[in-house]
């Protein structure tokens, strides 16, 4: 890499990656992580905004999406770096480049360099400004927890927007939002360490590193002062009233009862006690909240019989050393079977059959069943005679023809061709760009049986 310029950098870097249905394996990235931190900076936000381009002009370029899947990979190796230097402006360009590709690109990269960044500084109107827009336009990609974990980053990120309207009928937690910025100088320095050292991700139990850490910020605002607006927050649980409590709130709230902890203090047990009396309008978010209480020394059967907690739901029954055995011997037979020539395949009706039986006494195997439910499908009817597939989808009939990939609607006989601007990127190196393409017949009638959700990737044929 002998070129210092960003534009460059970037065109060589697309120019020398295959492309992803060329990969025999992931391409080594690592080079591009070794680049200066300034340039790396830089550097995503050309992968940004060269991937905006090419998703405006998604139409006109062919296979736009094997540059922006390169991009995609680029940008996920480059947010890996630690210690970027990045400023406010930095972290806005991320957060506002970013937020308009969300239904596109993962959304992790961003909020990780914020929280970085968080550690030696504070939040700015404009950057709480980014911070809203990003959280508002979030879409469910990626994992559960992922995203789960992302979400919970920001609400704690933002219970610290100092510039945010207050909204008292929103959460109890709010006239803590309330006090904390009516304190000046050096106080409000130190309950604003306190508070951010809370995070919204995590674990159910204190970890060890998080309440040295808190200790040392404690220490700081000092537990005199501690003790007082503990019991000027927490004097409305005795109230008797319903209170709202927000997501944000009930995390602040499991980090004020772990800081009680931390502090060892027993006027601050005492006032956290006042929890047990509380009355919540939100039960659902109230679970984090009132399970903290046990590193005060109250179990989750107190907390039971006190309505404080719901009952846990029972988990799927685990599978005995004897179903394992069981489905193990089941998999090496099928394996043994299939691999014989000289032996006959089972049915698919008969593997079913036999394994609905299993699945009875079997948990591993009621998982196999259910994941093999497609071997008995009547979603698909193939006619050799017409040569055609008919689909039987959630919401219409549909002829998929197998000479010339043809496909037509039998509810309204019109013809259909793939949209291929709305098929995503990863799906689109399993289609072809060309209509009528006979291999994939299979793949567009595997869509068209679930068009409840994937009816959008096909649109009436033009002309």
């Amino acid at each position: 890499m002998e070129t210092s310029n960003t534009s460059e950098l970037l065109d060589q870097y697309l120019a020398e990656t295959p492309n992803r249905s060329d990969w025999d394996e992931s391409p080594d990235l690592s080079k591009w992580k070794k680049l200066k931190k300034r340039q790396i900076i830089d550097l995503i936000e050309a992968s940004l905004k060269r991937y905006a381009w090419l998703r405006e002009h998604d139409a006109e370029i062919p296979n736009a999406h094997q540059p922006r899947l390169k991009l995609v990979n680029l940008l996920r190796t480059l947010y890996t770096v630690k210690k970027l230097p990045c400023t406010e402006a930095d972290l806005r360009m991320m957060l506002d480049l970013t937020t308009p590709l969300l239904d596109y690109i993962a959304p992790d990269g961003p909020v990780d360099h914020v929280m970085e960044y968080m550690q030696e500084n504070d939040l700015t109107p404009e950057l709480c400004q980014s911070l809203h827009s990003f959280q508002a336009n979030l879409r469910e990609v990626g994992s559960v927890s992922s995203m789960q974990s992302l979400r919970q980053r920001l609400h704690t990120l933002l219970f610290m927007d100092e510039w945010e309207p207050l909204k008292p009928s929103k959460c109890w937690s709010e006239s803590i939002r309330r006090d904390f910025r009516a304190m000046e100088g050096e106080r409000k320095t130190h309950w604003r360490r306190l508070l951010k050292h809370i995070r919204g991700n995590a674990p159910k139990r204190m970890p060890p590193a998080w309440a040295q850490e808190a200790s040392e910020r404690l220490a700081a605002v000092g537990i005199d002062d501690f003790n007082q607006q503990l019991a000027m927050w927490f004097a409305p649980f005795r109230s008797g009233e319903p209170l709202p409590l927000s997501i944000p709130g009930s995390h602040v709230l499991k980090g004020l009862v772990w800081y009680v902890a931390v502090s060892g203090d027993e006027t601050a047990k005492q006032t956290a006690m006042w929890l047990l009396d509380v009355k919540w309008k939100q039960k659902r978010n109230m679970e984090k909240a009132m399970t903290a209480l046990e590193v005060l020394g109250i179990s989750e059967q107190e907390l039971l019989e006190r309505k404080l907690i719901a009952k846990p739901a029972p988990g799927p029954s685990l599978p005995s050393f004897g179903n394992i055995l069981e489905s193990l011997g089941w998999a090496r037979d099928m394996m043994q079977m299939l691999n014989d020539p000289d032996s006959t395949p089972p049915s698919p009706e008969k593997v079913m059959e036999d394994l609905q039986n299993m699945a009875a006494s079997n948990p591993m195997m009621k998982q196999v069943a259910d994941s093999m439910n497609f071997w008995t499908s009547t979603d698909v009817v193939v006619d050799h005679d017409e040569d055609l597939m008919v689909v039987q989808g959630e919401q219409h009939f549909y002829r998929v023809f197998l000479t010339n990939g043809r496909i037509e609607r039998v509810t309204d006989n019109v013809e259909l061709e793939l949209d291929w601007e709305k098929i995503p990127d990863d799906l689109r190196e399993m289609f072809r760009r060309e209509p009528d393409v006979p291999h994939q017949c299979n793949l567009v009638a595997g869509f068209l049986r679930h068009d409840s959700e994937y009816g959008s990737f096909f649109r009436v044929k033009k002309g």
